[in-house]
């Protein structure tokens, strides 16, 4: 079982010193990183966790001489993940960077959904001419998410039916990767099959 269950780039204790370790008493769980694309900077995006499971997401910025700011600085919120991207292999849509890092962590092509708020806006100029597999967290939220990216991809893609997975309720690739029981991209490509 994997023991990072944020399946994080960062732990807390590697984060940049300008991200406080607590916020409005959440504890510093860790981030992900977002390589600078354009006019947009570096980015860090981090989850801090309450005692009653809650979680607040933020997002800071990489400037000059090495320094963190907090916020986008209106920039988009982008895609996490779209590194991954290799030509001529399809790559899987989910919801979270928690989920897309930890199909990273098999070697998998996954991009994550910045939240399901934010289908309706976030970039998909990276999935131009991409196979797109949608994978939906096991719940109304993610699949009404799934629901609005299909209606803007404007072409044909391929979806994860999530009752055929045997996920909780809330469920996503994180915690089917967290059981441990797959080892690489196939496993993961071949446990998926019925489910597409």
């Amino acid at each position: 079982m994997n023991t990072n269950l944020h399946f994080c780039d960062l732990a807390a204790a590697d984060c940049p010193s300008e991200v406080p370790q607590t916020y409005t008493c959440a504890v510093l769980a860790g981030g992900w990183l977002f390589p600078a694309a354009g006019e947009r900077p570096q980015l860090l995006k981090v989850r801090y966790d309450r005692a009653n499971g809650e979680k607040t997401m933020l997002y800071f910025r990489a400037r000059a001489n090495d320094e963190w700011a907090f916020g986008l600085d209106k920039h988009p919120v982008p895609l996490y993940g779209v590194e991954s991207i290799r030509e001529g292999e399809p790559v899987l849509m989910v919801e979270g960077e928690k989920s897309a890092a930890a199909l990273h962590s098999l070697g998998v092509s996954a991009v994550g959904l910045p939240g399901a708020l934010a289908a309706a806006s976030v970039d998909l100029v990276p999935l131009d001419g991409v196979d797109v597999v949608l994978w939906p967290d096991n719940d109304k939220v993610g699949a009404d998410a799934m629901d609005i990216l299909a209606g803007r991809l404007a072409r044909t893609h391929r979806r994860i039916d999530t009752d055929l997975l045997d996920l909780p309720e809330k469920g996503d690739a994180a915690d089917l990767v967290a059981v441990g029981d797959l080892a690489d991209s196939a496993a993961i490509w071949k446990r998926l099959g019925p489910a597409l």
